[in-house]
């Protein structure tokens, strides 16, 4: 039996989760302190926000604080699912936390736009409109270079994370069966495929992504008033986020490559 593949022997799904553990620690060893990584970041950021009284701090902190301690503990679960072999599920959670982080870039510093945030009671949709005006405004916030090509590419990368979301057959047709011989069978629990290692390694990297970004927004708009010794630490954990997550990424485009699997056909 190969040495990457979970013992079956016992067939419990606490010993099939308890060898996905130990085959996804392994194999996404590098994604899994990228997770940690990520997490320590956020806490380090809403831990550098000084005392404030309730009624003098801003409806745009509120929300903002709000949002990226949901971000925090939905990367966590994130690397947590990934780390049991529930890859397609930690995809998920992240297309969702791609709606709250360019939330957070949305509202940046504006109370108004906030207080839209705390006042929606519309059931069917989003305070901030479909998900690539949500994003094309983040960005635009945030000052980036080519806001416009930026919200094309952030936003083909929702898409597929949303292939989890939704159960797209281009994403779930890789997952649920396995052959033994010239049998098939359907499965369920961890996954501990090289698709599966693929899919969590391709969620966790864009996990940190967002992180950086939502960061970046809540450094530069709410952490003002913070000393420069403590602003310069804050800063500098970003950037370190940030360079982790492009030299992790780049060890993953030698892994399996970068081409588009479908060149001409997103409707973005």
């Amino acid at each position: 039996m190969s040495s990457d593949q979970p013992d079956h022997s016992d067939n419990s799904l606490e010993a099939i989760e308890r060898d996905a553990r130990r085959v996804m620690g392994d194999q996404l060893a590098q994604h899994l302190r990228l997770n940690a990584l990520t997490v320590n970041t956020i806490s380090f950021g809403l831990g550098s926000t000084p005392p404030t009284p309730l009624l003098r701090l801003k409806q745009s902190s509120k929300v903002v604080m709000m949002l990226l301690n949901r971000m925090s503990n939905e990367i966590r679960t994130a690397g947590l699912l990934s780390w049991h072999g529930y890859t397609l599920q930690s995809a998920a959670l992240i297309a969702d936390c791609h709606e709250i982080a360019f939330s957070v870039l949305c509202v940046g510093s504006d109370d108004t736009e906030a207080q839209k945030w705390i006042d929606h009671n519309d059931p069917t949709r989003m305070p901030f409109g479909d998900v690539k005006s949500l994003t094309r405004r983040g960005l635009e916030n945030l000052n980036v270079c080519d806001a416009e090509g930026q919200t094309e590419r952030e936003y083909i990368t929702y898409r597929q994370l949303c292939w989890a979301k939704h159960g797209n057959p281009i994403l779930q047709k890789l997952h649920g069966l396995r052959s033994e011989g010239n049998q098939i069978g359907v499965f369920n629990g961890p996954d501990t495929s090289e698709e599966s290692v693929k899919v969590g390694c391709y969620t966790l990297e864009h996990a940190a992504h967002l992180a950086y970004l939502a960061l970046a927004s809540f450094a530069d708009n709410h952490l003002t008033q913070i000393s420069s010794e403590r602003m310069t630490e804050v800063r500098q954990r970003i950037k370190i986020l940030g360079a982790e997550k492009s030299e992790i990424s780049k060890a993953a485009v030698v892994r399996w490559g970068d081409a588009d699997p479908f060149p001409g056909q997103w409707r973005v």
